[in-house]
C-alpha cells in the first residue's frame, strides 16, 4: 500500500496479525514486532488509513519511553506501548468510523528513512 524510498539496513517492523475483528464498544489492540540493528533511539508510530485518503498520523512513542505528538482526535480513544521488541495500539470503545487500516512505522533517531509494513485491517462485527 504505501512505500517509501531508502531503508535503514537491519531494521524491520511487522503486523504480528494481518486482521482484526474488533466489536463495537470493546477495546481492540493491534500489535506490531520490531527489531534494529541502530542502538540509539527509536521512533515508533502509528496511522489509520481511509480507502482513497492520504495516511492519517496518530501517535508515536520512542523505544526509551519518551512519548511525542498524540494528534487531536487521539487524545482518550489510542493509547500506545513500546516493549523491547514490540509495538501495541490501543483503540477504547471502537466505533464504525474505527474500522480503517492502521500502519506501524518505525524510524531511527538521526536517519532520513522511515519503515511503514503492511496495514493491520480493524473491522468491526455486527454479531454480538
Amino acid at each position: 500500500m504505501s512505500s517509501i524510498t531508502g531503508t535503514v539496513i537491519g531494521d524491520s517492523i511487522e503486523p504480528m496479525v494481518p486482521y482484526v475483528l474488533g466489536e463495537e464498544g470493546r477495546n481492540v489492540t493491534l500489535s506490531c514486532s520490531f527489531s534494529s540493528t541502530y542502538t540509539g533511539t527509536l521512533y515508533l508510530y502509528w496511522y489509520r488509513h481511509y480507502p482513497g485518503l492520504a495516511l492519517q498520523y496518530i501517535i508515536h512513542k520512542t523505544n526509551q519511553g519518551s512519548f511525542g505528538y498524540v494528534a487531536p482526535f487521539a487524545i482518550g480513544k489510542f493509547e500506545i506501548e513500546v516493549t523491547t521488541n514490540s509495538i501495541q495500539l490501543y483503540i477504547s470503545n471502537v466505533k464504525t468510523e474505527d474500522s480503517a487500516s492502521y500502519v506501524c512505522a518505525l524510524q531511527a533517531a538521526q536517519c532520513d528513512t522511515e519503515q511503514l509494513r503492511p496495514d493491520i485491517n480493524l473491522t468491526l462485527s455486527s454479531c454480538t
